[in-house]
């Protein structure tokens, strides 16, 4: 349930960043969509009109021949017809290449064989820059979504686990726990996947409530234990390091204080 509720949270997190890429990729797509449908516009209209030539002197050659054919001159433009016919059409035909509903070799084909081999060449650098730089971009920014929304449900789940466990200790329910409600609970399932996940073994508990209980006072309170097992459970940071280089130096300077003169 925690790993479904984990995928769950972290989708919900990317929807944000998806609605922003999916507007970036379908802009980028639109502009270009409209420059190829004009280009591919503009040779049909070339074509038709030298076809229209054609079939005149065909007609003609008809009547003289009966039996000659004047068939395929479609069959020429049919490719830009069918892909680029119109922005949508052109919109679509490119955003299936990107995502691997058309191979973009049949969508660049038509454009080298019928417009010109600069327009393949055009067509190849908006490929490589949409799945190379846009798609690995895109990519990315959902990956690093998922994991710091990760990060921040494991830090609830921590703290989650953290308040049931001081309230599993907290027997007499003072509000803080002595270090023998801690040794009397130490068989529990709980309090030993407490010290698992923290790696200490269960024999450093004594240890372990003396570095808890910062203020010496015998016994910890609520603060006091969820701050020091998110400290625990968590990587050592610079404040943490550095309060252990004062201490230690604190510890060193203790003996040369009282060294006889």
């Amino acid at each position: 349930a925690e790993e479904l509720r984990l995928l769950v949270s972290c989708i919900m997190h990317s929807a944000r960043a998806f609605y922003w890429a999916a507007a970036l990729i379908m802009l980028m797509v639109y502009v270009f969509g409209v420059h190829i449908t004009q280009v591919a516009l503009l040779q049909r209209l070339e074509s038709a009109s030298s076809s229209a030539l054609a079939a005149e002197a065909a007609a003609a050659a008809t009547e003289e021949n009966p039996g000659s054919s004047g068939g395929g001159a479609n069959a020429a433009r049919g490719g830009l017809e069918v892909w680029y016919g119109s922005v949508p059409r052109a919109v679509l035909s490119l955003f299936q290449g990107l995502t691997g509903g058309v191979d973009w070799n049949d969508l660049v084909e038509p454009l080298i064989s019928q417009v010109s081999p600069w327009m393949g060449v055009l067509f190849f650098v908006y490929i490589s820059f949409a799945i190379l730089a846009v798609m690995n971009v895109v990519t990315a920014t959902f990956v690093q979504q998922a994991i710091e929304r990760a990060a921040q449900v494991k830090e609830v789940q921590k703290v989650n686990q953290a308040s049931r466990l001081f309230r599993t200790l907290d027997v007499n329910h003072s509000g803080v726990i002595t270090f023998d409600e801690i040794e009397s609970h130490l068989e529990s399932a709980e309090v030993q996947e407490f010290f698992r996940s923290i790696d200490v073994d269960l024999s450093e508990a004594r240890c372990l409530f003396d570095m808890l209980d910062t203020d010496n006072s015998g016994s910890i309170e609520f603060h006091e234990f969820l701050s020091g097992c998110m400290r625990l459970q968590g990587p050592a940071k610079t404040i943490d390091l550095v309060l252990v280089m004062r201490e230690l130096k604190e510890a060193l300077r203790g003996p040369a204080a009282v060294r006889p003169q």
